[in-house]
């Protein structure tokens, strides 16, 4: 089974990247994005650990999922926001279809949550060409 892990999005939050008085990035824009996306997968059951910012594409979260961890990334491309998620390759968790589903979850939270909009999904990363309406599983 393989799904689209990789989304692609617009969201409607206040800008919360933070400058110092030189015009330098003291702290990346999309913590507030990454917090809301743990909110809703919380409020799915999933247990949701460290948020960290990493300069080089944004912010990270982990969540906990059976017997493994799945690792969210959220970074700016300019006019979207990108997610990507990564982990033990999903053919190695115990349960692969617990991977989808939470996918599936995620992004049916997300469409309901008027703060996101132009929600797509993709199996590679965000420079990925081909992009879907969801992450449920594709053929191989």
């Amino acid at each position: 089974m393989k799904i689209r892990p990789c989304a692609e999005f617009r969201a409607d939050f206040p800008d919360d990247q933070i400058w110092d008085d030189d015009n330098n990035v003291v702290q990346f824009g999309g913590r507030n994005i990454a917090e809301a996306l743990g909110t809703i997968l919380q409020g799915q059951g999933y247990e949701v650990l460290s948020l960290e910012e990493h300069p080089e594409h944004g912010w990270d979260f982990v969540v906990g999922l059976n017997a493994g961890e799945l690792l969210f990334e959220i970074s700016f491309g300019g006019e979207t926001w990108h997610l990507s998620t990564s982990g033990q390759s999903i053919d190695r968790w115990p349960k692969p279809s617990d991977y989808a589903e939470l996918l599936i979850a995620l992004d049916a939270e997300m469409r309901k949550d008027g703060r996101f909009s132009d929600i797509g999904w993709r199996r590679e990363n965000w420079q990925g060409k081909n992009i879907a309406p969801t992450p449920h599983p594709v053929d191989a």
